[in-house]
């Protein structure tokens, strides 16, 4: 029930304890509209066919956060002894309840974000036929994303320009304080992403060859833009975390010796206190905007194809593509890293740093009055936004959109496609390809995790990495052959039992056949003052001898036995935890060591009765993965655990087993 209170009678008391009552389901919403107006002249003289045009678009993300919801909190102290040795002992909370003595309670406050972003394109397009045997396109457009703004100026951003005069959170004002503050939107004009783009220009050609009546060669190269949009769950990146001390609390603590208030005399009373806008804030989550962000990432697009005809009904095509992605955003790319030879100088990053004394016997510089945290926070570029001011144990320092990504994809492909024609229609493709980059995703928001990269100050080297999708061999194909018996076919085409029992039938089936995913090799250990691979990720260490040989366990295969060498798909030998405080030498993913391919089919029988002109019946049947085949799980490739590292264990369970259906359609 929306706006229901949310009950909660505290900690268990002599092992006895009660449930809370109350859910609030939230009522808030989100929003998104794209507002688009576009137009174009086409204009036909002589040879030339050219196309002129623009467009404009007006996005919008609203969205609020739940309004209203009111929690009571109970303890057992309102009833018991609070100042007592033994006063987890007495008391109980739910006692508490039946009193109405409430120790705590809050209202949450309504926290709206109503982003607000246009872009703009123009273009020209020529298509131009020099001779009745070679076309040339010729294109150009210019575009532009605008900047992300807020209706209200409900956002701010870390800078790393503005001093912090308070980074402890506790110990006071120093002066002249540590780079890294908050900036706050002064309106609904403020924007943190940096000055307009006006370079967003790319050409295009393309060409079309007829080299006989059944070749035509076709090529092409172009810039491609990769417009933003507003790409993220809210109205701005990462929401209330990206506008901190802004909307302002509703909460009354407790203080143990007395009930904050008696609900069932006065109800909540309130104590709403608005932000404050402090530059100084902070908290678990500290989100900054890349001041170069309007820089719209880009990608070279080539590709030359041979399409060859096989009579008037079977067509060959044969083409090389490929694509080198610039400037790709990501918010994966930046983070609060130091370098790796500061790192790895630190004899024990995971000691702990309060002084400038316990900083000297860490070999590190204090780097500021009041400084509490590890040995390896100190060395980072922003220590104060790690320390996360004495409130959490550590905090990560979230970039958005950096154009920092790079990507290269390679593709032979073969495509072979036959019209229906006596009976047999087909399109079977081969695709031979290789993608790489140091990003898999441009969604603004790192929620959408597809790997840390270990070392933020080498990119180029990991835009080498081998992506989590990449497929070396996929065949794929469709096909459907009409059985040449019955009425308007070749053989038995007279009316009557024949064609009942034998005309009619038609045979479909689907196929894809594809070579494992790239596998990486996890280690289970991340930097100090990190506690998710995501923002303190390491990677394995790898003996030169190592064996990336990956193999099927074959028939002795034992799941029911974690552990069993039958199950061992490659050799773990060559693969070890970095030392202590060291990161390794491996990388995100290997192009040699994958996983397990795919194979599945789909079969299809249709047969249709003819009832004269006016009715037919048809009979289906499909057989979903018909030979029934399954797909091991990939091994395991956790280092820490040795039972399972490097085994197979369990059967691939988005392979569906082999489905049969049937149904009968009368038509008329």
């Amino acid at each position: 029930m929306s706006n229901f209170p949310e009950i909660n009678f505290g900690d268990a008391v002599n092992g006895i304890g009660t449930t809370g009552v109350g859910y609030n389901s939230g009522s808030g919403f989100y929003v998104g509209n794209t507002y688009i107006l576009s137009d174009h002249l086409d204009w036909i003289t002589g040879r030339h066919n050219i196309k002129i045009g623009g467009e404009y678009w007006k996005m919008q993300m609203n969205n609020t956060s739940d309004a209203d919801m009111t929690s009571y909190d109970f303890a057992n102290w309102t009833t018991g002894h609070p100042g007592a040795s033994y006063n987890k002992r007495v008391g109980f909370g739910f006692a508490s309840f039946l009193l109405g003595e409430v120790d705590s309670s809050g209202k949450d406050v309504v926290n709206s974000q109503y982003g607000r972003r246009d872009y703009v394109a123009l273009y020209i397009n020529d298509d131009y036929k020099i001779n009745p045997n070679l076309t040339v396109n010729l294109g150009l457009r210019w575009e532009q994303t605008g900047p992300l703004t807020e209706l209200n100026g409900n956002w701010a951003n870390f800078d790393p320009k503005v001093m912090n005069t308070d980074p402890s959170g506790w110990y006071g004002t120093i002066s002249p304080g540590v780079p890294g503050a908050y900036v706050f939107a002064s309106g609904p004009d403020t924007t943190f992403e940096g000055s307009r783009d006006w370079d967003g220009f790319s050409p295009r050609v393309g060409l079309a060859y007829r080299l006989s009546d059944k070749a035509v060669l076709r090529g092409g190269y172009g810039i491609f833009y990769s417009p933003m949009g507003i790409n993220q769950w809210g109205g701005v990146p990462y929401g209330i975390w990206a506008a901190p001390d802004v909307f302002g609390t509703d909460t009354i603590p407790g203080n143990k010796a007395t009930p904050a208030f008696k609900w069932d005399t006065a109800g909540y009373p309130g104590n709403f206190k608005p932000g404050s806008k402090d530059p100084n804030f902070l908290s678990w989550g500290v989100v900054a905007f890349d001041e170069h962000t309007l820089e719209l990432g880009y990608t070279h697009q080539y590709n030359v194809s041979l399409q060859y005809s096989f009579g008037k009904n079977t067509m060959l095509d044969v083409s090389y593509l490929g694509n080198d992605g610039t400037r790709l955003h990501s918010g994966f790319l930046r983070r609060n890293q130091a370098k790796r030879q500061e790192y790895e100088a630190i004899p024990d990053p995971g000691a702990w740093v309060w002084d400038a004394g316990s900083a000297a016997d860490a070999k590190v510089p204090f780097p500021y009055l009041g400084f509490s945290g590890y040995a390896g926070m100190a060395i980072l570029p922003f220590p104060h936004v790690a320390a996360c001011g004495g409130k959490c144990p550590w905090s990560p320092l979230i970039y958005t959109s950096s154009p920092l990504g790079a990507s290269h994809y390679d593709a032979l492909q073969f495509n072979l496609t036959r019209r229906m024609s006596t009976g047999l229609a087909a399109n079977i493709s081969y695709t031979f390809s290789k993608a790489r980059g140091n990003t898999e995703t441009s969604f603004d928001e790192s929620w959408d995790y597809t790997g840390g990269i270990q070392d933020m100050y080498n990119l180029d080297e990991e835009a080498n990495s081998v992506v989590s999708y990449d497929q070396t061999h996929i065949l794929k194909g469709l096909a459907a052959f009409e059985l040449p018996f019955g009425v308007g076919r070749r053989w038995l085409s007279n009316q009557g039992a024949v064609d009942a029992i034998l005309g009619g039938w038609s045979l479909t089936t689907i196929f894809r056949y594809n070579t494992g995913n790239p596998l990486g090799i996890n280690p289970d250990v991340w930097l100090p003052a990190w506690n998710d691979p995501e923002n303190g990720a390491v990677y394995a260490q790898v003996a030169s001898n190592a064996n990336f040989d990956v193999r099927s366990p074959g028939k002795n295969f034992d799941p029911a036995t974690p552990g069993a060498t039958v199950n061992n798909a490659f050799q773990t030998g060559g693969f070890t935890q970095p030392a202590y405080g060291k990161l390794g030498n491996g990388k995100r993913r290997y192009d040699e060591f994958r996983g397990f391919g795919g194979a599945v089919e789909d079969l299809g029988v249709m047969k249709y009765w003819h009832f004269g002109e006016a009715a037919h019946l048809q009979f289906r049947m499909e057989m979903l993965n018909a030979f029934n085949r399954h797909r091991l799980q990939d091994p395991r490739t956790t280092i820490s655990n040795a039972t399972n590292f490097g085994q197979v264990i369990s059967i691939d369970g988005n392979f569906l087993p082999r489905n049969i259906q049937m149904g009968l359609r009368l038509q008329w």
